[in-house]
């Protein structure tokens, strides 16, 4: 729950009287209140067009009662209370939902720093500031709304925030720079590479994958070598977004880590730099023990179009998971007219299933590259599994 000073108690007290008393309500629906002239100012018909006016207008949010629940409130109440405030124009708003950051409820937490980013730029002055707050709590939520924010002015701000004390606040910093894409941070993000905290590492390695800084290469490979399992798996997906071949070797050897989601990422990341060095590397994960990671690895060799993987792909046509099968059917398809003879060969598996997988990758390989869709004949059982 937010603590506040008996200060902001005076104020949001007062806030919340002028709102309850300001406008009185006829069954529990408010009215506008009645607009008079000043003592000993007479009324002319621009005044009553003013008035009437301002009575059409539409009734402001009781921002004082807000302000209360957001302090006195149930959870429930509280995070009500935050998506209205990040709807008001009300400059205390602002306020409210900074100092609810610090709330004991991690979800009030999370809905106050949306709300902030929902606000958008009215709130950026007011949240660079909180970035020199007291409360952790408060830093790291303002890093992570000047993320989502997506503002360059708050490079400079939140490369300041790679030094805090504190590891949630660093990581926070960290994942923002990175939505923010500078080349900037690059360097205090390979540094944030070693840090003592796995999840400032995690974030920095995420970063460096989206700031695509060709000079980042060297210490994410050495990040694969991590001891937290999502270091490496996030240093393995930002290798594959540097293209650089460079990552080729490194990332063969994470096909072998004992992580299986680093295995998955490992895979889709050597799909993506397209090297044929990769290619005996993935025919062997196509054995991998994880169905994610076959089905990656047989995308992969689809995308390097590599002839060497044809024999293989085609006896994972088997593959007891569909999904994978739909993957090595999709390769062979891609890698086109070298994978034609043995599709072929195929069709007079003993496996009714390859069977089946093979004649349907022969039919779309004719629809894509002949454009006449002839069926090919095949003694295959329809492939119920």
């Amino acid at each position: 729950m937010v603590r506040w000073s008996w200060i902001e108690w005076l104020i949001a007290g007062a806030a919340a009287a002028v709102s309850i008393f300001a406008a009185p309500s006829v069954c529990g629906e408010q009215i506008a209140a009645a607009v008079a002239s000043p003592v000993g100012a007479s009324s002319t018909s621009a005044d009553a067009k003013a008035a009437s006016a301002a009575m059409a207008l539409p009734i402001a949010p009781r921002v004082g009662k807000l302000l209360l629940d957001l302090e006195i409130g149930e959870v429930s109440a509280r995070r009500a209370s935050i998506e209205e405030l990040s709807r008001s124009n009300d400059n205390r708003s602002i306020g409210a939902l900074i100092a609810a950051m610090k709330d004991d409820d991690g979800d009030v937490r999370r809905a106050a720093m949306l709300g902030l980013w929902r606000v958008g730029r009215p709130a950026f002055a007011r949240l660079i500031l909180a970035l020199t707050d007291d409360d952790y709590l408060v830093r790291r939520g303002a890093c992570e709304a000047l993320g989502l924010m997506e503002d360059s002015r708050a490079i400079s701000s939140l490369l300041d925030c790679m030094s805090d004390s504190n590891p949630d606040v660093r990581s926070s910093a960290s994942w923002a720079l990175g939505r923010l894409r500078t080349n900037r941070a690059a360097r205090p993000l390979v540094v944030a590479l070693r840090d003592d905290f796995p999840q400032v590492r995690r974030e920095a390695a995420w970063s460096l994958g989206e700031i695509k800084d060709k000079q980042s290469v060297e210490p994410l490979v050495v990040a694969l070598r991590d001891i937290d399992n999502a270091v490496r798996n996030n240093a393995a997906a930002a290798l594959a977004e540097l293209h650089d071949v460079r990552a080729v070797l490194p990332l063969l050897d994470a096909l072998r880590d004992e992580d299986v989601a680093t295995r998955r990422q490992a895979a889709r990341g050597l799909g993506c730099l397209g090297d044929t060095g990769a290619c005996d590397g993935l025919i062997a994960a196509l054995s991998d023990l994880d169905a994610i990671v076959r089905e990656c690895a047989a995308r992969a060799l689809g995308r390097i179009e590599d002839s060497r993987a044809v024999t293989t792909l085609v006896e994972v046509l088997g593959d007891e998971d569909a999904q994978v099968r739909r993957a090595a059917s999709e390769s062979l398809v891609q890698i086109g007219k070298a994978s034609l003879k043995a599709l072929s060969s195929a069709l007079e598996s003993e496996n009714p299933v390859i069977r089946t997988a093979a004649g349907e990758a022969l039919n779309r390989w004719r629809e894509l590259h002949i454009g006449d869709n002839i069926p090919v004949a095949t003694t295959a059982e329809p492939d119920s599994q």
